[in-house]
């Protein structure tokens, strides 16, 4: 369907009359009855050829550039204009170089990209010598791009985000690329718009996996994804504070890239930019299950091999707005999978009064998996998959969450809630791996200086039931003192043999504040009552903070179930820059051992900024550690380095080791006459996977004066495993055009390309492994203004393996020739001869011979080529192993 509407939109460019087109490679600007204005510029080129073929047939027998009929052709455009004085179209276009049977085939197929781009999301692509500057409003993935928009509506063919929140449960948030609409619907009042209903709907296919990472958070600024290699944009992370008994999450915070963290796309690697401020446990009482815990939840799409197929993925999601205060939403979304179809589907009602009410209802139903999901507990050094069931049975879920403030005072707030899901439920937002059922009330009130919050949690699941009674006393009986009290009954109740376990906790504390830099607090906890399986938890709790110009002080000390202290510090060297530790030591048997944790970002000077942390676990079960240092400098307005190093490590009882080491540099700069960036990184893994891996990238572009421009750029990666994999790329380019010599141009290419056993993103099929260097210099002389000469020199060196098992190379060397001549009839008419020497020193072989030709210009910017191919080889010296001679036609329009 795609093809068949690209087709038409191609023709209806044919339909733009000719007399607006200024002249051949001009840009249109003008307009038509449908359009108001616009701006366009198309090209479209057809060749037909005639080979005679002898020689090496099998090695060119799959080759569409070298067959007995040739038929290529390209439609390429760009345009944006102004439709009805309502809409504005953007639209690009580009077939690329194509049979004719082939031209409009997988358009919508999303292009492959080498990892390398990953290094540098705003890697251009050089061109010789004219110091050009590539902007661009597009942004697509594949050979079509194409957006009409209006202030209600917008339909985009190309890259797109979606973000579908309304339902909570299901929070889809991706990436992708296919085809995306969004309609509004508004309502005119008297003193303002109101949106009346909100449409979005998407279509794509699968081009990537899609992954799901959660990171119990360490307190540290490092972390590792499971998977590396990842596709650019397509991360979606995400904090999460859940309880530590119902597993109930409490608040979500949204991550933003570069404010919040850097992730290296290549080796999956988060560095927050910041140590996350998490709030503290409200809770007087420490459980057994320890305090809430946060975690870090990152989606993201990897792997560019994923099998491409036809299957579709959709989705839609519609929200009607009764009024201000009321709003009504659907979503449904079926992705194509591999192993099967993953559909959610959900409804969505919200309600909130400006004074005192918010209600929130959630219903959603998922089948099969909607992504492969991991958990790690020590930063992403070790996951262990999350087993969910993957058959075909749907699973549902719901939400219902009420908020009534009473006296319309925030301090006084009622809430009740209700969760359910079915085992095997599955989305962005929830991850089911039993049937579990939770509800819960509770009332907060506040009367002068004292509060007051009780509640009531039960979370049922498969075998088991919680139940959770708290009652909470908060009073500041003096601006110095602040009083607080709690119980908490907390009921384990067993399904099957209808066992019940309970406890009865107690808990006072207070803080009271020496002065404005100096406060101490302290708490005694005491289990009054419990059941005969339940363990004594009484715990008592002293702790101090002190604040000393620049300096921040905190200590810590609890004795009773079980025994621990804890020193904090932190320095504020200004307002952006603070170093801290954390030392922590327990000394009960079974959680016995030490945790550090010093770290510091900081913006020294105005030219430097660092950061760094180290993390030490070491307990009776494992030792862990995690390291991350780096430095950014700026002496000057041109240049920027940065230097970076992680490196984490795990040491089990019983099982393999993790050793992970990761050091990387960087250079910029930037002037008007030379850019240059360049990122080197060496990666070390030892235990469960031995990996070393060596990753380069670098480009620069000098304009040395308006005469000479020099560019440059090196692609290359190592990896050792159980093989050696190794990929070089590197390009080096000259252009020469003397001011005083109008009528020069000089441009020199120097092309180094190495190989093995790395077809990871490579169309390569053919060779398993290949080394070429390939040199050229080609010149263009004006002679006067009808004559003009060419010259190409250029010698290529190859060698080329054609099974991963064999170990002989094969070897050539070839150097090519070519003399042309341009002569320019009339106004309208070219003609051209060329004169070609090849030379193939493995072959011992040496050919020569002539190709004819001329070009027509007509009025319409139509451009008509014909000639005859009098040699037997062609001037590219990547594809030599045939015999070719014979007619060709030319045809070439431009709009």
């Amino acid at each position: 369907m795609l093809n068949k509407i690209v087709i038409i939109f191609c023709l209806l460019f044919l339909l733009i009359p000719n007399h607006l087109v200024l002249a051949e490679n001009n840009i249109v600007n003008g307009g038509t009855d449908l359009f108001d204005k616009y701006f366009m510029i198309a090209l479209t080129e057809l060749y037909f050829g005639s080979n005679n073929l002898s020689g090496n047939m099998q090695a060119i027998e799959d080759s569409s550039e070298f067959k007995n009929k040739v038929n290529k052709g390209r439609i390429s455009f760009y345009l944006k204009g102004k439709i009805k004085g309502k809409y504005l179209i953007t639209a690009w276009f580009d077939t690329e170089e194509k049979e004719l049977k082939d031209l409009f085939d997988n358009l919508n197929e999303r292009k492959i990209k080498t990892p390398f781009e990953k290094l540098d999301p705003n890697k251009y692509y050089p061109v010789y010598g004219d110091n050009s500057q590539i902007n661009s409003d597009i942004n697509t993935a594949g050979n079509i791009y194409l957006c009409l928009e209006s202030e209600e509506f917008k339909a985009l063919w190309g890259n797109y985000q979606v973000k579908y929140n309304e339902n909570q449960i299901i929070a889809f948030n991706k990436l992708l690329y296919g085809f995306n609409i969004d309609y509004k619907l508004t309502k005119e009042n008297e003193d303002k718009t109101e949106t009346k209903l909100d449409f979005n709907s998407f279509w794509h296919q699968p081009f990537s996996l899609h992954s799901r990472d959660e990171m119990k958070v360490t307190g540290g600024m490092l972390y590792y994804l499971r998977n590396d290699d990842l596709i650019i944009g397509t991360e979606n992370l995400k904090l999460e504070l859940r309880d530590s008994v119902t597993g109930r999450v409490l608040k979500t915070t949204q991550l933003i890239a570069e404010k919040d963290y850097d992730l290296n796309y290549l080796q999956g690697r988060i560095i927050l930019n910041k140590k996350l401020s998490l709030e503290q446990n409200n809770s007087l009482i420490q459980d057994s299950e320890g305090d809430d815990k946060y975690f870090l939840i990152a989606e993201y799409d990897y792997s560019y091999d994923y099998q491409k197929d036809d299957r579709n993925s959709y989705g839609l999601e519609s929200t009607y707005y009764f009024s201000d205060k009321a709003d009504f939403s659907t979503t449904y979304i079926k992705e194509q999978k591999t192993e099967g179809a993953y559909e959610i589907s959900g409804l969505n009602y919200n309600f909130k009064n400006k004074k005192n009410t918010s209600l929130k209802i959630d219903w959603a139903s998922s089948k099969n998996i909607a992504a492969s999901a991991y958990r790690s507990d020590d930063g992403g050094l070790r996951y262990r998959e999350i087993n969910l069931s993957n058959d075909d049975d749907r699973a549902s879920a719901w939400n219902f969450d009420l908020d009534y403030l009473l006296r319309d005072n925030p301090a006084n707030k009622f809430n009740l809630y209700y969760d359910f899901a079915e085992a095997g439920f599955s989305s962005g937002a929830k991850i089911a791996v039993e049937e579990e059922r939770g509800y819960g009330i509770s009332l907060q009130n506040k009367y002068k200086n004292l509060s007051r919050i009780i509640s009531y949690d039960q979370k049922e699941r498969e075998l088991e039931i919680n139940r959770i009674t708290t009652f909470n006393l908060a009073k500041k009986y003096t601006e110095k003192l602040y009083l607080k009290g709690e119980i908490k009954h907390k009921e384990l109740e067993n399904k099957k043999d209808k066992n019940k376990e309970y406890s009865l906790l107690s808990a006072l504390g207070f803080e009271y504040q020496l002065d404005e830099n100096k406060s101490i607090y302290a708490s005694q906890q005491l289990t009054l009552d419990k059941s005969a399986k339940q363990e004594t938890n009484n715990l008592t709790r002293l702790g101090g903070r002190l604040k000393h110009g620049k300096w921040n002080f905190k200590a810590e000390g609890e004795t009773g179930s079980e025994d621990s202290l804890l020193f904090g510090a932190a320095y504020q060297i200004n307002k952006n820059s603070e170093i801290y530790t954390t030392i922590e030591e327990k000394f009960s048997d079974e959680k016995a051992g030490i945790e550090t944790i010093f770290g510091t970002k900081s913006k020294l000077t105005e030219k430097i900024e660092i950061y760094g942390e180290h993390q030490l676990n070491d307990n009776n079960k494992e030792k862990s550690a995690a390291n991350v240092l780096g430095l950014e400098y700026s002496p000057d307005d041109y240049w920027t380095f940065a230097l970076d190093y992680s490196k984490s490590e795990l040491e089990e009882k019983n099982k393999n080791n993790i050793d992970r080491n990761i050091i990387g540099f960087a250079a910029n700069y930037k002037n008007e006459d030379i850019q240059y960036g360049n990122r080197i990184e060496y990666r070390k893994d030892k235990g469960n996977q031995d990996l070393k891996q060596i990753l380069m990238t670098g480009d620069l572009s000098w304009q040395y004066n308006p005469e000479f421009t020099f560019l440059s750029e090196i692609e290359y990666s190592k990896e050792q495993e159980k093989e050696e994999s190794r990929y070089l790329e590197t390009t080096l380019g000259l252009a020469y055009r003397p001011i005083k010599i109008d009528s020069l141009n000089l441009i020199m290419k120097y092309s180094l390309l190495e190989e093995k056993n790395n077809q990871s993103w490579s169309k390569k099929e053919d060779y398993q492994a290949e080394k070429s260097q390939v040199f050229a210099l080609e010149a263009i002389y004006d002679l006067s203004n009808k004559w003009q000469l060419g010259e190409k020199i250029a010698y290529k060196k190859g060698e080329v393996k054609l099974t991963t098992d064999d170990t002989n190379w094969f070897s050539s060397e070839t150097y090519l020739w070519v003399n042309r001549l341009n002569y320019q009839l009339r106004d309208d008419i070219d003609i051209f001869t060329e004169y070609r020497i090849l030379e193939n020193k493995m072959a011992e072989d040496s050919r020569s011979g002539f190709l004819l030709g001329g070009y027509k210009r007509f009025s319409n910017n139509l451009k008509l080529g014909i000639g005859y191919n009098f040699t037997d080889f062609n001037d590219d010296l990547t594809d030599l192993s045939y015999e070719a001679e014979g007619w060709f036609v030319n045809l070439i329009k431009v709009w």
